[in-house]
């Protein structure tokens, strides 16, 4: 099991920071980890980049995509 998947079945929230490159719209959010995947834009609908705050991570974690 790697740090994603420990982040994912832990159902904790988490802090995350978003970014759409479509339209540029950026900002934080609170989300469970199961809802970081395919997360999409509220301006345009487009996918957004998501990265999850260290301190939020699992000790040895990598960001989620």
């Amino acid at each position: 099991m790697d740090a994603d998947d420990q982040l994912l079945s832990s159902g904790a929230f988490v802090e995350c920071v978003f970014h759409c490159p479509a339209c540029g719209l950026a900002g934080t959010s609170v989300v469970r980890p199961a809802g970081v995947i395919g997360k999409t834009c509220l301006g345009c609908g487009s996918e957004v980049v998501l990265t999850v705050f260290d301190r939020f991570r699992p000790s040895g974690g990598r960001p989620v995509p």
